[in-house]
């Protein structure tokens, strides 16, 4: 018992030959910084002692059967069930990689099926050595990554060994059985296969929307597997680009390695997509748009799309000044370079690595930290914050909303939006400032995420929800230039999922036009259109490292951007504006925020971000508040 009465659990650890102390001090020390990690669907670290020379730590007891005693008495998991399984696990584990501390062991005796959600019980310090084969059993053999097999005594495993071991806990939950068998010899030897050595039918027991993922998850080859973002990405439906590299990578290329994105909030929710009572799927099949050379000049057989009127009355900026101030941002390690001037700024976020909210204050030069875990958007005029929570899936919340905060007065309150299985993601405002677009997914099993679309409306304190219907589609609702109409990318072709265009709909939900020009997949949340209306820009289909602008009325091309020379896409986040974007690009260990123009140049670095730190569709990017 803790001092507070409270279960906890002492589990010693195991440093080895250690005459002088000095691997028991380490321990200790990584213990400290495993206190600190984020604690969303992990078992939170609360001590680390010395008993007698030793090392142990105290952690929080999870009160709930492991995920192995349950299938024993109870059998699999199936529908609803194993997809919060799925997400919740997934979540904490996209968390705990951005922290960068400790490693996690998982196996079925480590995930414990508490009452909020599944929750890691299995963390540990890089001192306390991991198991390798010799001192495995067959079970736990099978399920660790086959490089685990071949490991030096002392490596330290990586995030893609745990997605291996994450996908084969996914097929136990499913089928009650290892996936690779029980008997050490025939589990060494199947590993080294992967997700061929799996039945066929077990692994579609785990369902189509979990059925990909997995299976790119058991590659045998590290690098091939998407990494925990990734995949908790494709689940909540919200961007899809980084998992298609994945799956549409031709034999024999390189792996691109990436550890931005979502880490569904680094940490603790990362997102905290921790399933609760929700279940996502995935939005389109797993196998991504085969990529063609990008041609210059598209050929067009579809109607062309109507004038966009008007769009903002702010005058459009083509001139990138200067930076001429330095604005700090809390929790990101990173700060803003500036002008007063710009045409937009940064609004807000949500910080991967402490889960905390931050807006932009009053004076313009500051970012005031508010409730946490809330995805915030600030309305073009600058009067309204609206909040997102990603906290909602921690289980016990019946109902969706949406908070509206007056930036004037402070008065805030919430809109509800649906009951489970609905919920919603990708805030965006119209230009007028009237109403938030948001994309709403219906969380049944068997569905596809996107089902539709809600408009809030903070005047009148309502929500009206437009449901679509089943249908693979990449991307998040936005407004069209008008704002009278909606769009979104998708596949208008069930049986052509990797045939993506631009599909505008009416505000009831009917299919009015679609663009000329294949897309590719997008990767902005926000609004896609220049502040004049008369453009959009969306990544170009077969040329993943461009971005394409589109001229609004008739969908011709107008321009192709080249966007980042490194094997990773540099994702278009928003006009700067009317002849810059801003695009997100890794460098290094950072996501570098840069504004460039048409023809690729950089013009400014508004931000070098390290990227465990932040989570690019989080930030709210808004015209300069008046």
């Amino acid at each position: 018992m803790g001092p507070d009465g409270t279960p906890v659990v002492i589990t010693f650890l195991d440093v080895g030959d250690d005459p002088d102390g000095s691997a028991a001090r380490r321990a200790l020390d990584e213990a400290e910084a495993l206190r600190r990690t984020p604690s969303a669907g992990v078992a939170r670290v609360l001590d680390a002692r010395l008993h007698e020379g030793r090392p142990y730590l105290v952690t929080e007891h999870v009160e709930g059967p492991a995920l192995a005693r349950r299938v024993a008495g109870e059998g699999p998991l199936r529908g609803d069930e194993l997809y919060r399984l799925a997400v919740g696990t997934v979540t904490a584990l996209s968390a705990f990689h951005r922290s960068g501390s400790g490693r996690l062991r998982v196996s079925p005796e480590d995930i414990v099926l508490a009452d909020g959600g599944a929750r890691l019980t299995g963390l540990r310090p890089f001192t306390a050595p991991a198991a390798d084969a010799a001192t495995m059993s067959a079970v736990s053999i099978g399920f660790s990554a086959p490089e685990r097999l071949h490991a030096p005594a002392g490596s330290r495993p990586g995030p893609a060994s745990d997605m291996f071991s994450w996908a084969a806990c996914m097929v136990y939950a499913a089928t009650g059985r290892p996936p690779f068998g029980t008997q050490a010899a025939e589990v060494a030897a199947r590993l080294g296969a992967g997700a061929d050595a799996v039945a066929p039918a077990d692994l579609a027991a785990v369902g189509p929307g979990l059925q990909q993922v997995v299976s790119a998850c058991l590659s045998p080859d590290p690098g091939r597997r998407p990494t925990a973002d990734e995949v908790l990405l494709r689940l909540v439906g919200q961007d899809t680009s980084q998992v298609i590299r994945h799956i549409g990578r031709p034999e024999g290329t390189a792996p691109a390695r990436s550890w931005r994105r979502v880490g569904l909030v680094a940490g603790a929710v990362a997102l905290a997509l921790v399933a609760g009572g929700v279940a996502l799927v995935v939005a389109a099949p797993w196998d991504g748009p085969e990529r063609r050379a990008a041609a210059t000049r598209p050929g067009s057989t579809a109607p062309a799309t109507p004038a966009a009127s008007a769009a903002s009355s702010a005058p459009a900026a083509d001139v990138v000044l200067p930076a001429t101030r330095k604005v700090k941002l809390p929790d990101m390690d990173a700060v803003l370079n500036e002008n007063p001037d710009d045409p937009i700024q940064l609004a807000g976020y949500l910080a991967a690595a402490t889960e905390a909210t931050y807006v932009r204050g009053a004076g313009g030069d500051s970012f005031d930290k508010t409730d946490d875990l809330y995805q915030p958007v600030r309305s073009p005029d600058g009067r309204w914050t609206a909040m997102v929570s990603w906290a909602k899936f921690g289980g016990g919340v019946d109902t969706d909303h949406v908070r509206f905060v007056s930036r004037e007065s402070g008065e805030q309150f919430d809109v509800e939006v649906g009951g489970k299985p609905v919920g919603v993601v990708a805030p965006v405002w119209s230009r007028d400032s009237g109403q938030v677009l948001l994309t709403f997914y219906d969380s049944t099993p068997g569905t596809s995420a996107a089902q539709g679309f809600v408009v809030a409306d903070p005047a009148t304190r309502t929500a009206r929800e437009v449901p679509l219907g089943k249908g693979p589609d990449v991307s998040s609702f936005t407004w069209s230039a008008d704002g009278k109409e909606v769009v979104r990318v998708a596949a208008p072709d069930p049986e052509r999922p990797s045939v993506l265009r631009a599909i505008w709909y009416s505000d009831t939900g009917r299919e009015l036009r679609r663009s000329p020009e294949e897309l590719g997949p997008t990767v902005s949340r926000g609004n896609w259109f220049s502040p004049s209306g008369t453009k959009y820009f969306a990544v170009c289909s077969g040329a993943p490292k461009n971005v394409c602008v589109y001229d609004a009325r008739t969908g011709e091309r107008l321009a192709v951007v080249p966007s980042g020379t490194s094997e990773d896409v540099a994702k278009p986040q928003a006009w700067f504006g009317e002849r810059h974007l801003l695009v997100v690009t890794p460098r290094g260990a950072n996501s570098r925020y840069e504004v460039i123009d048409f023809d690729g140049e950089v013009r400014r670095v508004l931000a070098d971000i390290p990227t465990k730190r932040v989570l690019d569709f989080l930030m709210d990017f808004a015209p300069a508040a008046p």
